[in-house]
């Protein structure tokens, strides 16, 4: 009789204790900040299609600079957002980035459970209405969206999301699952489980993954997911991709103090070679364009010196034939083509462009 009481109190206890963890387990997300703090991202992308029976393979890296413009007596958060460094290769190719890409402000305002309340963009070029409603339905996908009520490990909530031909954004079901508490990146961050699918469309958009968001901002410290039919471009008639998204905040927090500070420092950009300093075995060759030969088994590297006052100039290239047979057909010094051109800077790339 002692031994069956003493087996229902543990059994009561332990109950008890936990009811009592569960309960401290509990956490409310939902998006701070303080105006003024500024964070930085970094989001990579490796994505594939195929198109007219070629595959393309896309690689994106691309950093951008947010800060906090307000914040709002209702919660309400004001972020500016502005893409520092870009960069696209497609198929091993490094392509040329839109001068604009680094002069355009995003500017969101977000309810503190992150329901969008609206969108604009300025500085650059203003994006086209296709373009404005291309943006907006990436925006939904991956905006993350808190439950109203405190959530522990286990719990699930879902956002459903009604077409808005005006905004350009398509019915859509998010679903959420918390699956752990813990550090990620030096800080508390809730791990969740996100799931976003499109529907109506001709080309309905998915992506699934995790996400690690910042307990005390809501803000998101890493996102890894996987993405099908996502779309390139506004266009329902472009090709779209499927593939790997990822992004991380690299520095900041939205509220600023330990919690920025317990995010790793980035390390140390390895210094870039001055001219002289890649030149220096090389012979010089001075011309309209100075160039820097250098021969090294069997091998011939030429680089060729442009002024700034020599970008944006039409010139003329004067294409002739180098050797020849022997015969009066094909000789040396012929004449084969007469080419205008100019030299265009692009970001780091220098670019032969013909009009």
């Amino acid at each position: 009789m002692k031994r069956t009481f003493a087996i229902a109190v543990l059994a009561a206890v332990c109950l008890l204790l936990a009811v009592a963890a569960t309960a401290q387990e509990k956490v409310t997300l939902q998006y701070k900040a303080q105006k003024g703090q500024k964070m930085t991202y970094r989001l990579e992308a490796d994505l594939n299609s195929e198109f007219g029976g070629q595959k393309i393979n896309v690689l994106i890296k691309q950093t951008s600079a947010d800060e906090i413009l307000d914040v709002s007596a209702s919660g309400e958060i004001t972020r500016q957002s502005v893409d520092e460094e870009v960069e696209m290769i497609v198929n091993g190719q490094k392509m040329p980035v839109p001068e604009e890409s680094g002069k355009r402000r995003t500017i969101t305002v977000t309810k503190p459970d992150g329901t969008l309340v609206s969108v604009k963009w300025e500085g650059g070029r203003e994006p086209t209405e296709a373009e404005r409603k291309a943006q907006m339905r990436l925006m939904q996908a991956t905006q993350i969206v808190f439950s109203p009520s405190p959530v522990g490990v286990g719990d699930k909530w879902t956002r459903e999301y009604k077409e808005d031909t005006e905004k350009g954004t398509p019915s859509a079901v998010a679903e959420y699952e918390l699956l752990a508490l813990e550090k990620a990146k030096g800080v508390d961050t809730a791990k969740l489980r996100y799931t976003y699918r499109e529907a109506g469309r001709e080309k309905n958009m998915s992506l699934q993954g995790e996400v690690w968001v910042e307990v005390a901002s809501g803000d998101i410290v890493v996102m890894n997911l996987q993405a099908e039919n996502f779309p390139f471009a506004p266009s329902d008639q472009a090709p779209t991709f499927s593939g790997k998204l990822r992004a991380e905040r690299t520095g900041g927090s939205p509220i600023g103090g330990a919690a920025a500070a317990a995010q790793p420092a980035e390390p140390p950009k390895k210094k870039e070679k001055s001219i002289e300093e890649v030149v220096k075995d090389y012979e010089k060759i001075e011309g309209l364009f100075t160039l820097y030969r250098k021969k090294e088994a069997g091998k011939d590297t030429v680089y060729m010196e442009i002024r700034d006052d020599q970008l944006d100039r039409l010139m003329l290239l004067q294409v002739t034939q180098s050797t020849g047979t022997g015969g009066y057909s094909l000789a040396a010094g012929n004449p084969i083509d007469d080419i205008l051109f100019k030299l265009v800077r692009r970001d780091e790339q220098i670019l032969f462009v013909v009009p």
